[in-house]
């Protein structure tokens, strides 16, 4: 296990972080860079999904080999990038198999002439890198890379809108790869052997055909194949990575929390909620059960403004509403109001019938795990209120990530159009980061229940002075 992640972790040093950020000082892509992340990501998909890294040293070659005349328009240090980068397509060794790039994209390309939409003056300054797998949009598009900004963005249909940045949020297309490498750290994407979780039909001798299956889970990983068409790449609704890094943030906010309420130290060893009540709700095993099973109860009954932990019974009551998914939505920390099912806009509907109101407060979202993008702990903050739309309120602050106002009663907080990968929703962990960091800073006041201050405290997020908190 230990050689498994070998190939991505040596190429770390190319990966962007806060101590290395994207460079400034390049003329266009910082080519050498995303070669070496590209080509990193493609020899892992190769070795881990059970072929030889010998073969790939041998076949492997640089996309401009292959298509001369691909790069004809392209800005200089893109042309570097495809004489460096490597691909495995249109070599007579690799033909008749099948390898994508990565979970929702297919080999390296250079695509010119799909983007007149977006810039009507100047087609050819997009090109698409990566083209978008079937399963993932009705008209595919992909990986698109501006060659004036030298940015990239993941455009998965080209029915979809696309906007030049900052309209939109493109990133230098270093940073979308060493996204794709940590998910790939994470074990969050994984490659792995084509007989994994697959079926097959071979002709042993004249009239008698045999049924044969490949390992339920792979061998290396113990992960069980989600997507169908990815090949050689699935992609897990949650890893033992996010149920650690919850469960250390849920620590901390609780313990934070008590020790501003005067208390001491606790060796209470409860869990957040019994086993009589999951057993009760029926509730999978997934994320949610992991998190309920292992999360200490605190001694407070407010996690955050106007959010209460769930009473046991009530909780084994409201999981079995609206079942359809793999994993159900769950009212993890409840309001005191109910809302309409007109004022919610997802992602998901709670309970998966928009027609039925439902209670205020953060929910778990309902997760089918072969979806394109399965997140089992993503979460939906369902408030009794909306903040004005920036018509009627131009001063407003509330916004999703990716810059566009907040005017629903579910969207405070959530990602809005996602630059990377499929739009998905924040993660729990996420949620309780803004309040471990509002209880330590003050910022939220704490008293003998808890968090105080009721659900109205909300309400400031739209306000300048309190939205950065």
């Amino acid at each position: 296990m230990a050689d498994y992640l070998k190939i991505v972790q040596n190429a770390q040093p190319f990966m962007v972080t806060h101590e290395h950020p994207p460079r400034e000082d390049v003329d266009g892509m910082d080519h050498a860079r995303c070669a070496a992340l590209h080509n990193a990501i493609l020899k892992h998909g190769w070795v881990t999904s059970g072929r030889d890294a010998a073969d790939f040293d041998r076949i492997a070659r640089p996309l401009i080999d292959i298509e001369s005349d691909s790069d004809r328009d392209a800005h200089p240090s893109v042309r570097a990038f495809l004489a460096t980068a490597l691909t495995l397509e249109d070599t007579s060794e690799f033909k008749d198999q099948k390898m994508n790039f990565f979970v929702y994209v297919s080999t390296l390309q250079c695509w010119e002439d799909w983007h007149d939409y977006c810039w009507p003056d100047g087609d050819d300054r997009a090109l698409t890198l990566y083209q978008t797998l079937m399963g993932h949009a009705s008209k595919a598009d992909g990986l698109v890379y501006d060659q004036t900004v030298h940015k990239a963005i993941m455009h998965f249909d080209i029915c979809h809108e696309l906007k030049p940045d900052p309209g939109q949020p493109w990133r230098p297309f270093e940073s979308v790869l060493t996204v794709w490498i940590e998910m790939v750290l994470c074990r969050k994407v994984v490659a792995m052997p084509d007989d994994v979780g697959r079926e097959w039909h071979q002709i042993v001798r004249e009239n008698f055909i045999q049924q044969l299956y490949g390992p339920k889970l792979d061998p290396k990983t113990g992960v069980r194949r989600c997507l169908a068409d990815d090949d050689p790449w699935t992609i897990q609704s949650y890893t033992v990575d996010d149920i650690s890094r919850t469960l250390a943030t849920w620590d901390a906010v609780v313990t934070c929390i008590e020790q501003k309420m005067g208390l001491g130290e606790s060796d209470a060893t409860e869990q957040l909620l019994p086993w009589s009540s999951l057993s009760t709700a029926g509730l999978p095993i997934g994320f949610a059960r992991e998190f309920l099973t292992h999360a200490r109860k605190p001694r407070f009954e407010f996690i955050a403004p106007g959010l209460r932990i769930q009473d046991p019974q009530i909780f084994a009551q409201q999981a079995r509403v609206g079942r359809c998914y793999d994993t159900p939505n769950i009212l993890l920390f409840a309001g005191d109001d109910v809302v309409g099912a007109e004022h919610r806009t997802g992602p998901g509907q709670i309970y998966g019938q928009p027609s039925i109101p439902c209670q205020c407060g953060l929910y778990l979202l309902a997760c089918e795990r072969e979806s394109s993008y399965p997140l089992e702990d993503g979460f939906s903050l369902v408030l009794p209120f909306a903040f004005p739309d920036r018509y009627h309120d131009p001063t407003g602050h509330a916004n999703l990530s990716d810059g566009t106002p907040s005017e629903k009663h579910d969207s405070l907080l959530q990602l809005g159009v996602n630059t990377l990968n499929h739009d998905h929703a924040p993660q729990l962990e996420a949620f309780l980061d803004i309040v471990l960091a509002n209880v330590k800073s003050r910022h939220w006041k704490v008293d003998r229940h808890g968090v105080a201050g009721g659900i109205d405290v909300w309400k400031a997020a739209n306000t300048k002075r309190h939205w950065e908190k």
